[in-house]
C-alpha cells in the first residue's frame, strides 16, 4: 500500500502511518533505491500463523500450520503448551527474536481434535487460544429424490465373496512407456 508524503526539504521526505495492533514494515523508495524499517508495536498477540514474513507468498499449506506470539519480554524463553480437555499433548520451551516475537508449529496428527493453546514468557502470560481440528474432512451424504410416485427397488445384497488379498511376486521391472 502506498502511503502519500509531503517534502520537507531537500530529499526529505514525511509520511504518516496509522499504528496498528501488530508491527508493521515500511519500506520507502526513490528511483532505484529501496530502504526498510520495522515500526515494532508493544502488543502482545497469540494468534495462528504462519508469521506476518510470510505475506506476500501464496502458501496456503501453511495456514493454521504454527502458532505466534509478539512482544515477550526481552531476555526470556516462552513456554508453549497444547492440551486437549486440560491434559497437556505436547509443551515446547523456545527462544525470542529481536522484537520478542516466536513461532511454533502446532502438533499436525491428522483426527486430533481442537487444541487449546497456551503460553508464557518471562511475566507475561498470553490469552488462550484454541486451533480447529484436524478431523479428516467427511463429505455429507445427499439423498436422492423419493415420493410416492416413485418405484422402491429393494438391493439384493452382493453374492460375490471378497477378493482374497494380493500376493507379492518376485519379477524385473520393465518400461512400459
Amino acid at each position: 500500500m502506498a502511503y502519500p508524503g509531503q517534502e520537507d526539504g531537500r530529499g526529505t521526505w514525511t509520511t504518516a502511518i496509522e499504528a496498528g495492533d501488530w508491527d508493521v514494515v515500511v519500506t520507502a523508495a526513490c528511483d532505484d533505491r529501496a530502504e526498510s524499517a520495522r515500526f515494532d508495536v508493544d502488543n502482545p498477540q497469540l494468534a495462528p500463523g504462519p508469521s506476518w514474513a510470510h505475506i506476500g507468498a501464496w502458501r496456503p499449506q501453511l495456514d493454521g500450520t504454527t502458532v505466534i506470539g509478539t512482544d515477550c519480554p526481552s531476555g526470556t524463553t516462552v513456554t508453549v503448551e497444547f492440551s486437549v480437555g486440560g491434559r497437556a499433548v505436547r509443551t515446547e520451551i523456545i527462544d525470542i527474536d529481536s522484537y520478542g516475537d516466536w513461532e511454533v508449529p502446532i502438533p499436525g496428527v491428522e483426527g486430533r481434535p481442537a487444541l487449546e493453546v497456551t503460553a508464557s514468557c518471562g511475566d507475561l502470560v498470553y490469552e488462550p487460544i484454541t486451533v480447529a481440528s484436524m478431523e479428516p474432512e467427511v463429505t455429507p451424504t445427499v439423498p436422492g429424490p423419493t415420493g410416492p410416485d416413485l418405484p422402491v427397488t429393494p438391493q439384493a445384497p452382493p453374492t460375490n465373496p471378497p477378493a482374497p488379498p494380493a500376493q507379492p511376486v518376485i519379477a524385473r521391472p520393465g518400461y512400459t512407456g
